[in-house]
């Protein structure tokens, strides 16, 4: 759904890799088998259900470093290593399973009525946000800690307008005619913190799970409490987080131990809930220190995500669909979007 610059792009690629560009030794992480850096791109969209309001679009793409004991280890780049030793107080303490993952991305958000260029102003504003992020995941057995730091601009300068109306363009689809009321330009930022909890509810067949998760978030881009529940069911359970990666909790790649490479292919069901309490959200609540459009939010807000996840031969693919219950006062229908993520291992062990 955008354009992504090739420099960045190689950029991210040295800033993630591993220095040898090969899979963390086995004996690393505590004799289990070894996994690679892996690549990831996601797209969130609502016409998958045939809708074009809300959140309309997001996308995001990610690279997630192997699993290393410290957040200094040689395994990683030195770039990366640099990194981490700048956003130290990020970073769980305590675990001997570690990695990073750094994402760039970009999400719209439109009211109902495309055809007004003076949009309802009692619909939701006219919304652009493009971030970079950093992810700091430490696990063991059965939890995980997470944190990530998101910053980036909302407003003209995220180019959410010229890149809806390219692929509206592509698609022969109607082009949104209230962008020009859409927020102004402003910085934004969040720190993100989760810990969840897994339950193997199978035995050593691990052919279900239930993960719990609860955390919250702080900054001008969003500000919320929140907790919420997972249940995964089906053959090749991965041995990681969460599959529901359109949730707020699911931005946090969470380092898989093994990954499946028979040939018969692992696939597992999902659903997902997670609710939150909300303080602040700028794409509702508007510019944080400038006049402009903006809506009365609602404090609580829940998502359920259904799903479907398969891993074969280094590659994951993903399928849901998520609905979300009214986010602000007079808000005529509530959010219903389709999201399908692909992820890729680098130099398979």
């Amino acid at each position: 759904m955008k354009k992504i610059n090739s420099t960045a792009l190689a950029f991210a690629i040295l800033l993630m890799g591993p220095a040898s560009g090969t899979a963390l030794g086995a004996e690393h992480i505590r004799g289990r088998a070894p996994n690679a850096a892996e690549i990831y791109w996601r797209l969130d969209n609502d016409s998958f259900t045939g809708s074009d309001r809300g959140y309309t679009s997001g996308v995001e793409m990610g690279f997630t470093s192997p699993t290393v004991v410290s957040f200094q280890d040689s395994e990683l780049s030195p770039l990366l290593r640099r990194l981490n030793r700048r956003l130290r107080w990020l970073q769980p303490g305590g675990f001997d399973e570690n990695n990073v993952t750094l994402t760039f991305g970009q999400d719209m958000f439109t009211p109902e009525d495309w055809q007004r260029s003076d949009p309802d102003p009692l619909d939701r504003p006219y919304a652009g946000v493009l971030a970079i992020g950093v992810t700091f995941n430490g696990r063991d057995d059965d939890s995980m800690r997470t944190t990530t730091l998101n910053v980036g601009v909302v407003g003209p300068s995220a180019r959410a307008e010229p890149t809806q109306n390219f692929v509206h363009g592509l698609l022969g689809s109607n082009e949104f005619r209230g962008w020009d009321h859409q927020l102004r330009d402003e910085p934004v930022f969040r720190v993100l913190h989760e810990r969840l909890r897994k339950w193997n509810l199978t035995g050593a067949a691990q052919k279900a799970d239930v993960i719990v998760h609860y955390g919250g978030s702080v900054g001008n881009l969003t500000s919320f409490a929140n907790a919420g529940v997972e249940f995964r069911y089906g053959r090749g359970l991965p041995d990681n987080f969460g599959s529901a990666t359109s949730l707020a909790v699911g931005e946090n790649t969470a380092p898989s131990r093994t990954r499946s490479y028979t040939r018969r292919l692992p696939i597992h069901g999902f659903i997902a809930l997670d609710a939150r309490y909300v303080l602040n959200d700028i794409t509702l609540d508007g510019n944080t220190w400038r006049d402009s459009v903006s809506v009365e939010r609602k404090d609580f807000v829940a998502d359920i995500g259904v799903g479907l996840a398969a891993d074969w031969n280094g590659w994951e693919v993903t399928v849901a669909r998520y609905f979300r219950t009214k986010e602000f006062e007079g808000q005529a229908w509530e959010t219903d979007f389709g999201s399908i993520a692909f992820r890729r291992a680098i130099g398979r062990p």
